[in-house]
């Protein structure tokens, strides 16, 4: 058995029948086994430099009100060791037993167990088999959404319908789930204590492991205090804390960084196009899309000359598959370089009142100039 005060908190542990160390106020407390026989062989393990005999006076040594009270027990024999100041040496002086001498020992009783009970709790860890996360639903105080990625495009599926997601900020966000720090272990089995009892956020994260099987976690986030934030899994009674960096995050996200950029709030379908409109330095130029029947190739026309379709059709491509890599205010004094409007085919009225049709009337046709090799 071992038994420590230190820090105004008293622990007590024990070996069970099957050998193994436990929490003796609480046999069900989640105890790390190696790390208690790490204690076990520093409490057997005590050795000094020095003696000093017949000591009187105790407070010159920190014994009088020591720092530190550690009992060991093998057998029938139980040994106590008071540790008070250190030295300037690094070493403790400490009392055995309550005899009159003080011994210099090496600080091996004062590195060991000055520990409460939870950094001695066997703790979990975040999965690391993670070899694509597939899903990320979030309930929280704030509000609550799911997130799924399907056929390689990760979507908003909480909605009447999928909304399309950019991939690098949903990879920022359940980064900061995976970055979860579970290393402060403060408690154990004391949900209310902690505000698990009504948690402010429930996440849970899919994935695919190694083998290519789907999985899933489920963290809850308790109160904040004034260090990080309580959380701990689903289902288990063990409670760190960490940084809420995570949880505020998640409450939070930044839908509109996370929509796909478009320069094109519609996806224009070139075939659609009546005609388009480019305006530069103050001038302005307006080109035909045309054809001579629905056999032939389109013609672009601008100021009665026939334009190169080939290149045409290629620019008009460039500026209707234009992509963004980020968004910015609009300034007053920013400089515009050009402008371009599409306008829809619409049929013009002839003069018995019919519409035209899309395509060039014969007598264009034939006035229609020969194109120049440049």
């Amino acid at each position: 058995a071992l038994a420590w005060s230190w820090n105004g908190g008293t622990v007590n542990l024990r070996r069970n029948a099957r050998g193994r160390w436990e929490n003796a106020d609480d046999p069900a407390c989640p105890l790390d086994n190696t790390k208690a026989g790490t204690l076990a062989r520093a409490a057997a393990g005590v050795t000094a430099s020095m003696a000093i005999e017949g000591v009187t006076e105790f407070s010159q040594y920190g014994l009088d009100a020591p720092q530190l009270t550690v009992l060991a027990a093998a057998g029938d024999t139980i040994v106590s060791y008071d540790v008070g100041n250190g030295s300037i040496t690094g070493e403790y002086y400490v009392r055995v037993d309550g005899g009159d001498t003080v011994y210099l020992e090496n600080g091996g009783l004062a590195a060991a167990f000055r520990t409460e009970l939870a950094p001695l709790l066997e703790t979990e860890s975040l999965p690391g088999d993670i070899a694509e996360v597939t899903g990320l639903t979030v309930k929280t105080d704030a509000q609550s959404y799911a997130l799924r990625l399907t056929g390689g495009e990760w979507q908003r599926t909480d909605g009447e319908e999928p909304q399309a997601l950019e991939e690098g900020p949903v990879r920022s966000l359940y980064g900061l789930l995976l970055a979860t720090d579970l290393s402060d272990c403060v408690g154990w089995d004391s949900a209310e204590a902690y505000g698990f009892d009504e948690p402010q956020g429930r996440v849970t994260l899919t994935y695919l492991d190694g083998e290519g099987a789907e999985a899933s976690f489920t963290l809850e986030f308790g109160d904040y205090d004034g260090r990080g934030v309580f959380v701990r899994f689903a289902g288990s009674g063990l409670v760190y804390r960490s940084n809420a960096a995570a949880l505020d995050a998640l409450m939070y996200p930044d839908w509109t960084s996370m929509l796909p950029l478009k320069v094109l709030e519609r996806d224009i379908d070139t075939g659609e196009i009546g005609t388009i409109v480019f305006e530069r330095d103050g001038a302005e130029y307006e080109v035909l899309r045309l054809r001579e029947s629905e056999d032939t190739e389109v013609i672009y026309s601008m100021n009665g000359w026939v334009l190169d379709t080939k290149r045409t059709d290629a620019w008009l491509a460039a500026l209707t598959e234009l992509t963004a890599e980020g968004t910015a205010a609009a300034e007053k004094g920013r400089a515009e370089l050009f402008s371009v409007r599409f306008e829809p085919k619409r049929p013009a009225e002839a003069e018995d009142g019919e519409a035209q049709a899309e395509y060039l009337p014969e007598e264009k046709i034939r006035q229609r100039p020969r194109r120049r090799r440049r």
